[in-house]
C-alpha cells in the first residue's frame, strides 16, 4: 500500500539504538537489487567509522509509527585522513523507502538539502586543494538518479556485478585465429604482471601496478586459485596477449550460501581487442569453474558507458545482478 501524508513524518537526527530501523530502510531500498541483507550488526559497525559520526552526520525521516522512511548521511572520506594528492572527497548517501517516494516529495527535498548543506559547511583540512561531493544510485533506479542529477551532480560511470548461473549449458569455446588458451604456469607470472599494465596504457585513470602489489593482490588472497587462471597467447609469436584471473569463494559454503566463482580480472592488449579474445577467455573461465562445481560465476564490470561495460558478458548470457552509478559535484 502506498503511504500518504497522514503518516505525518518528521525529520530528525539519527539516534543510537535505532540500528534495526536503519537496516530495515536500507533493505527495503535494495529489494530489487538481489544484494546481501544488511543486518543490525553492520549498522552498528558504522558507529566506529572515522569518516562519519552517525548521530551528527546523519538525519532520518520518521513516520508516525516510528519506521524510517528515508535517511541522508554525509561521509567525510577524504578528510580523515587527507588523501595523497587527489581531491578531497565527501560522500552523501540518500536512501528512500520505495513505498514513500511519490507521497513525500517536499519532505525528501528538505532531507537531502540538509545533508548537502552539512557536507558543504564543514571546514576543509586543506582549503587549497580541490574538493568533490560524490553520490551514487542503483543502475536500475531512475528515480534516484533523477534526484541526484537535479542537484548538480554529473554522471561519472557505472559499476556492475554480473552473474552467470546457467553453467550446465555452456557453449563450446569460439575459435579465434592465431589465439590459443593455456593454463597459468608459475613461470608466466612476471609476464602477466607486465601485460596487465600494458593493457591499460590507453586509460588515463589507471595507476600502474607494482610487482609487489601484483603478488599481494593475486597470490596472498585466501581465495586466490591460480590453477583457474587462463592465458591467451598469440600462437605465431608465443606472446601473451591477455588473461583472465578467477577464484572460488569457499567461505560461502560455511555460511550457507551457494559456492560462487569470481572473475577477478579480464585483460586484453589494445591491439587485440575486437577480435573475440575476451569472449574466448570468459568462456574458458566459465568452463573451468563449472568443472569445479560452482553454482554461479560473478564478475565486477565498470565503465563510463553501461552498454560497453557489459556487452562481452551479455553475449555469454551473463545478466546484471546489481549495479551502482557514481556522480560527482565540485565543491567551491
Amino acid at each position: 500500500m502506498i503511504a500518504t501524508m497522514t503518516d505525518a513524518p518528521v525529520v530528525r537526527p539519527y539516534q543510537r539504538g535505532e540500528e534495526q530501523k536503519m537496516a530495515a530502510l536500507v533493505n527495503a531500498s535494495l529489494a530489487d537489487e538481489h544484494s546481501l541483507t544488511v543486518t543490525e550488526d553492520m549498522i552498528h559497525e558504522e558507529w566506529t567509522d572515522p569518516r562519519l559520526a552517525l548521530d551528527n552526520d546523519t538525519w532520518v525521516a520518521v513516520a508516525a509509527d516510528g519506521r524510517y522512511i528515508a535517511a541522508v548521511e554525509v561521509w567525510f572520506e577524504g578528510d580523515v585522513p587527507p588523501s595523497d594528492d587527489g581531491p578531497i572527497t565527501r560522500h552523501i548517501g540518500f536512501t528512500v523507502h520505495p513505498d514513500y517516494r511519490e507521497s513525500h516529495h517536499a519532505l525528501f527535498t528538505e532531507l537531502l538539502e540538509r545533508g548537502l548543506q552539512h557536507a558543504l559547511e564543514r571546514p576543509f583540512v586543506d582549503p587549497t586543494r580541490p574538493a568533490v561531493l560524490r553520490a551514487w544510485a542503483s543502475a536500475h533506479d531512475a528515480w534516484k538518479q533523477g534526484w541526484i542529477a537535479r542537484y548538480g551532480f554529473q554522471y561519472v560511470g557505472c559499476g556492475f556485478t554480473m552473474i552467470h548461473d546457467q553453467l550446465d549449458d555452456l557453449p563450446p569455446l569460439p575459435a579465434v585465429p592465431h589465439v590459443e588458451i593455456r593454463r597459468w604456469q608459475p613461470q608466466l607470472d612476471y609476464d602477466l604482471w607486465q601485460v596487465l599494465n600494458d593493457c591499460f596504457v590507453d586509460d588515463p585513470t589507471y595507476q600502474t601496478m607494482t610487482w609487489e602489489d601484483w603478488n599481494r593482490t593475486y597470490h596472498e588472497s585466501p581465495n586466490a586459485n591460480p590453477n583457474l587462471w587462463h592465458v591467451a597467447v598469440d600462437s605465431r609469436s608465443d606472446e601473451i596477449i591477455g588473461f583472465v584471473l578467477c577464484e572460488i569463494n569457499d567461505i560461502a559454503l560455511d555460511i550457507g550460501l551457494p559456492q560462487e566463482g569470481w572473475i577477478t580480472d579480464l585483460a586484453v592488449l589494445p591491439a587485440w581487442r575486437g577480435r573475440g579474445v575476451r569472449a574466448l577467455l570468459l568462456g574458458a573461465a566459465l568452463q573451468s569453474m563449472a568443472a569445479e562445481g560452482v553454482e554461479a560465476v560473478l564478475a565486477g564490470v565498470g565503465s563510463f558507458s553501461p552498454t560497453v561495460a557489459t556487452r562481452h558478458f551479455d553475449a555469454l548470457k551473463f545478466r546484471i545482478l546489481r549495479g551502482v552509478c557514481t556522480y560527482l559535484r565540485p565543491i567551491g
